[in-house]
């Protein structure tokens, strides 16, 4: 490759370096920025996961919403079963909101221990006290959810 080839690459590589930083600067600004506010957390080692649905025994937060917070909730945990599904609820004062997972053995393939993560944001609740908890159910009664972790964010722009 001759001298004038590698300075047309090189210019070339400038100016997609310059167009790339243009484009991460200008999402950069687009985006609205968010504070966290206040965070809580709860764990719970083991609990067994019921046929017909219930609570994760020990796992929730009550917390306290103020004017323009956003409430954000993540949960985790290992689920160790030899059934053939699971699934996991975020309830926000004893109702269902739109975060949930399903776990099958189709879909994971047949090991007996899966993890499952929900995440859920929620800009719509009113101010004051709420409680969030995690509903669970299976087809397996030795299912065990281990290791959960429920954690709880308000944020504001």
């Amino acid at each position: 490759m001759g001298k004038g080839a590698g300075t047309v690459l090189g210019i070339i590589g400038i100016l997609l370096g310059g167009v790339g930083l243009s484009f991460g600067l200008i999402s950069w600004l687009s985006l609205e920025q968010v504070y966290t506010q206040r965070s809580w957390y709860d764990y719970v080692d083991s609990d067994g996961v019921s046929i017909t649905g219930q609570n994760i025994d020990g796992l929730s937060i009550t917390m306290n919403l103020k004017s323009g917070e956003i409430l954000y909730v993540s949960f985790t945990c290992t689920l160790r079963c030899e059934g053939y599904w699971a699934e996991f609820y975020i309830y926000i004062d004893n109702s269902i909101t739109s975060g949930r997972t399903s776990i099958s053995r189709e879909s994971v393939g047949g090991y007996l221990h899966y993890s499952a993560a929900i995440q859920h944001i929620n800009n719509t609740l009113t101010v004051g006290d709420h409680t969030i908890t995690v509903w669970a159910k299976t087809d397996d009664s030795g299912t065990l959810a281990e290791d959960c972790v429920l954690f709880v964010q308000t944020l504001k722009s």
